[in-house]
């Protein structure tokens, strides 16, 4: 990834309506994600709802999970408590989760495009003398990329588009933020 200021402001784009997956009967294709108790006073789990089906999409090995956001390929990403008591990022898709951690630190993910791409955050807590760091990922299949910075210590990614340019802020050297705009190697 390229990694550049952005010029002016950008706004995401309009959603699509998903589309049908091939093997699908249906003349439309609908799914709602989020988090729901599947007992009374069960913890909650994330779900994926499509064509009138619930499906239960489990945990990290926790109690608790609650997913975000899903594409039209029906890959969802989440966040869900381990069987450490932390909390992670995830994404699940055909039946498996996957912790999005990256090198044990605890990773949030903000959106996913339709080409499976997965944004997520990582941050550090400040120590004495020193601020809190944000660095942004893009996940991809289980590979991690850093997304860099504008050669300050923090990025955070805010959106991807489905061509896989990624918008944000990051710091710059100064310690100021700037928006930033991270471009696919094409």
């Amino acid at each position: 990834m390229v990694v550049r200021p952005a010029l002016g402001t950008t706004s995401a784009p309009a959603p699509v309506r998903p589309r049908p997956p091939p093997e699908s009967p249906c003349s439309s294709w609908f799914a709602v994600v989020g988090r729901s108790d599947p007992a009374i006073n069960a913890p909650s789990h994330a779900y994926l709802w499509t064509n009138g089906k619930m499906t239960d999409l489990g945990t990290l090995g926790g109690t608790f999970s609650q997913a975000s956001a899903v594409n039209d390929h029906g890959l969802v990403i989440g966040t869900s408590l381990t069987a450490a008591g932390t909390t992670d990022g995830f994404a699940w898709a055909g039946g498996h989760i996957s912790a999005l951690a990256v090198d044990g630190a605890t990773a949030r993910p903000i959106g996913v495009n339709e080409r499976d791409q997965v944004i997520l955050t990582t941050g550090a807590a400040a120590q004495p003398g020193q601020p809190a760091t944000t660095l942004g990922w893009l996940w991809r299949a289980g590979q991690r990329t850093a997304l860099g910075t504008l050669g300050g210590q923090s990025a955070t990614p805010t959106d991807i588009d489905n061509v896989g340019a990624v918008f944000g802020a990051s710091d710059l050297a100064s310690g100021d933020t700037h928006a930033a705009l991270w471009l696919p190697r094409l």
